[in-house]
């Protein structure tokens, strides 16, 4: 059995579940009809609130700050771990 995380809540949910919703479009998995906000058209899905940009993902926010602030993601791990440590201190 496979489990997925939302791509709106991250609710973590079965593959299986009958609350699952595909995007045709960008093919992102949501727990539920109210997290992919699904507008339909003729009867068929057109979009989802990723596809109309109303929602990001956090890997995709991740992405953007990364390639924002020039950063690899060893250097991201690192600048992390260093706060990490800087407060258990």
């Amino acid at each position: 059995m496979d489990y997925y995380n939302c791509a709106k809540c991250n609710e973590i949910f079965s593959g299986s579940s009958s609350v699952c919703e595909c995007c045709t479009g960008c093919e992102n998995i949501f727990c539920c009809k109210t997290c992919a906000e699904l507008i339909e058209k003729d009867g068929e899905d057109t979009s989802c609130c990723i596809c109309r940009d109303e929602h990001i993902t956090d890997y995709m926010l991740l992405i953007y700050f990364l390639n924002k602030y020039n950063l690899s993601r060893k250097e991201a791990m690192d600048l992390c771990f260093e706060e990490l440590k800087k407060e258990r201190i």
